[in-house]
């Protein structure tokens, strides 16, 4: 048994590997191709501000990615609201951090890891009041305040921009070179990679990144990246201490629920 178990586990660290590795050959394809397109900054949003996280605080709850939510957080003033994006079984997008915990917010399902129908998420509310999101209502909200949308999840580049046609106004996170580059060529103009390599990320000319209050706190690597005109979105939303101490620092987006000054 405990062969059997070793097996499995070396197994699942090859194909590990593998999945890391492929990122890396893909990018390195991009780039023999001569096809790695050039990133843009964030110098036309204006001064850096808060983002409202998972559409802000609402009622008491974080998390929600709501309507009602959204409409708060513009109504406070945000020009930028991040959500958490998911697709249904049918392939639309929908905000939601997770399938489980949306299903926990709306009642519960058998199958929590599962994605739901466009009917079910139509029908059910979070927390028993508050509106699910679809990209497309939430991209028309957005619009219709010149406010900007940061999405999280979100990995169909094609089908987010079919949905929500404002690259202008739309910053995308991503998680890999792969996948940064993939969404620069599908037309999202600011990709922002989540990364604790602040200087490779910069060799490779990453002009947007996300990056945890510990990685920030890396003087030279942060102070040589803002420099050279980067932007740096920093994912401190419930430490209210980290977010007073790195709010209006020149170059640098926070991301909050409770924490902001506009609330």
């Amino acid at each position: 048994m405990k062969r059997l178990l070793l097996i499995i586990a070396l197994v699942l660290l090859g194909v590990l590997a593998l999945v890391e590795q492929s990122e890396r050959w893909t990018y390195s394809l991009w780039r023999a191709l001569d096809r790695v397109p050039e990133a843009e900054a964030l110098a036309h949003a204006g001064a850096p501000e808060p983002i409202a996280h998972a559409a802000g605080v609402l009622e008491g709850h974080v998390y929600t990615n709501s309507r009602e939510a959204l409409e708060r957080a513009l109504r406070d003033g945000y020009r930028f609201v991040e959500l958490d994006l998911r697709k249904t079984i049918g392939g639309d997008y929908f905000a939601a951090h997770r399938y489980r915990e949306f299903y926990e917010m709306t009642g519960g399902a058998l199958f929590t890891f599962l994605p739901p129908t466009r009917k079910r998420v139509e029908e059910s509310l979070i927390h028993g009041s508050l509106h699910p999101l679809f990209l497309e209502d939430a991209c028309r909200i957005l619009r219709e305040k010149d406010a900007w949308l940061v999405t999280d999840k979100a990995r169909d580049f094609g089908a987010l921009l079919k949905a929500c046609p404002m690259p202008d106004r739309m910053i995308v996170e991503v998680s890999s070179l792969n996948q940064y580059f993939a969404a620069l060529d599908a037309g999202i103009r600011y990709p922002a990679l989540n990364t604790h390599r602040i200087a490779e990320a910069q060799k490779e000319g990453v002009k947007i990144l996300v990056v945890t209050p510990e990685t920030y706190a890396k003087a030279e690597e942060r102070d040589a990246f803002l420099k050279a005109g980067g932007s740096l979105l920093v994912a401190s939303s419930e430490r209210c201490s980290e977010f007073k101490t790195l709010f209006g620092r020149p170059g640098t987006w926070v991301y909050t629920d409770r924490c902001s000054p506009k609330r």
